[in-house]
């Protein structure tokens, strides 16, 4: 198994690409349609998508990123280009997160990635988010989210795009005694907005919630976005009151993958 640098393994984007390596090994990316920004005399077109790279012949690596692409190739200055990878489980709850990562220089394009997750069959999304700067402050954008990937142990595998069966009926979030909702942000492009706190599956293995604003912290110009960046950060992980603490959630940028030989 080699391990390849991140900024070199994107060569191109499809809608859903198949590669099979052997009878046993495959890779391939499910990607989102594109969500498209227009700030500031610049236009982005913005994906997330789903890979799964193999690692031995009974399980693989799966993660998540996050690409935004400029259209007709325009660089813009740096800071402009803000995003965030994040991989959902089939009910909806937030398993990994890049930190959020601004281009260090003038750019086309960003990508980012989650950190890699061992498994050897799990269903699973990918939806990133992204904000552009707009002369004042940033503006977000939650982006589409990508086919629904179910990776069986058997090495086959299915992609289809409905929502968890969990969330098809879910009209609204919960709200908590201060007011606050709660509920997997997957359904953000139903609802309108991302609930406060944001189902997620903490590093001890428990399932609670973190807050949104600690899983994309806001930044108000290029300087403090580049200061902000760190590759890995933990925010706390809450009960549902979004007061008492229950564990920790680690955001985590991967810097490179495995690649298949």
């Amino acid at each position: 198994m080699k391990w390849k640098n991140l900024a070199s393994k994107v060569t191109g984007i499809s809608i859903l690409s198949i590669f099979l390596m052997s009878a046993t090994v495959f890779a391939y990316t499910a990607e989102s349609p594109k969500s498209t920004k227009t700030l500031f005399g610049y236009t982005y077109d913005a994906y997330s998508r789903a890979h799964v790279e193999p690692w031995t012949s009974t399980s693989d690596h799966v993660f998540a990123s996050t690409l935004i692409l400029t259209q007709n190739s325009d660089f813009v200055p740096v800071g402009y280009m803000g995003a965030q990878a994040r991989l959902y489980s089939i009910t909806g709850v937030l398993k990994d997160s890049s930190t959020v990562k601004y281009n260090s220089s003038s750019s086309n394009n960003l990508v980012v990635f989650t950190p890699l997750r061992l498994l050897t069959s799990d269903t699973y999304y990918s939806q990133g988010r992204a904000e552009f700067y707009n002369g004042n402050s940033y503006e977000g954008l939650s982006i589409n989210m990508s086919p629904r990937v179910t990776l069986s142990n058997t090495k086959s595998l299915s992609v289809t795009n409905p929502l968890p069966d969990n969330l098809k009926q879910q009209e609204e979030y919960a709200v908590n005694n201060n007011g606050e909702t709660f509920g997997s942000a997957l359904l953000e492009a139903k609802i309108g907005e991302e609930p406060d706190l944001i189902s997620a599956l903490g590093t001890n293995g428990i399932q609670g919630y973190v807050k949104a604003d600690d899983l994309f912290p806001d930044v108000s110009d290029p300087q403090e976005a580049l200061r902000s960046y760190s590759v890995s950060a933990i925010i706390p992980l809450y009960d549902t009151d979004g007061i008492t603490v229950i564990g920790e959630f680690e955001m985590k940028t991967e810097e490179s993958i495995p690649v298949s030989n």
